[in-house]
């Protein structure tokens, strides 16, 4: 089940490894380079970073027993917490 589409501003490549480093502490699974798939925790999400500022990240897969308001908040929190921003839309 996926979830919506979740856009970040504020990713330079600091904060983007930063982010990557944060994930995998947490035993999510991330793969080298700018765009893949994140996996772990019982979540697959798909990102994409262009290399400047922006990242894209939707969630692919996860338990039906977590609401997808409540898995995008953790994502929100992790990009936060790196030093990036949620995009309004």
């Amino acid at each position: 089940m996926a979830c919506d589409t979740l856009r970040f501003t504020r990713i330079t490549s600091a904060v983007f490894q930063n982010l990557k480093n944060n994930l995998a502490g947490a035993g999510i699974d991330v793969p080298a380079g700018n765009s893949g798939s994140i996996s772990g925790k019982g979540i697959t999400a798909k990102f994409s970073w262009d290399g400047r500022d922006i990242l894209v990240v939707q969630v692919t897969d996860k338990s039906f027993l977590a609401p997808s308001a409540m898995v995008n908040s953790e994502l929100e929190k992790f990009v936060a917490g790196a030093g990036g921003q949620k995009v309004c839309q």
